[in-house]
């Protein structure tokens, strides 16, 4: 393998050009695009107005968390393990 001290053909080898101004062809007035339009079919309405519905109810119920805060405190909160299991379950598959 040979080196030499030719640094120039190096760097000309990586020198990058200026890029030159784009040149339109056409004007954007001149341009005739159709317009795009969307209908949404029934069930997609009908979806987006129950993911609304969704959006709007609260993460938690306000009674239920206090009545099970409630019963945490006073010790006399019990919970079923099967019935826990089923839940999860249910809510998973």
């Amino acid at each position: 393998m040979m080196i030499s001290n030719s640094i120039h053909a190096v760097s000309s080898a990586y020198a990058t050009t200026q890029p030159q101004a784009v040149r339109r062809t056409q004007r954007a007035e001149e341009t005739h695009a159709p317009s795009a339009e969307y209908v949404a079919s029934s069930e997609a309405k009908s979806f987006s107005e129950m993911l609304q519905e969704l959006r709007a109810m609260p993460d938690a119920r306000p009674e239920k968390v206090a009545t099970v805060s409630q019963q945490l405190q006073a010790g006399t909160y019990e919970a079923c393990g099967d019935d826990v299991a089923a839940k999860l379950l249910a809510t998973r598959f």
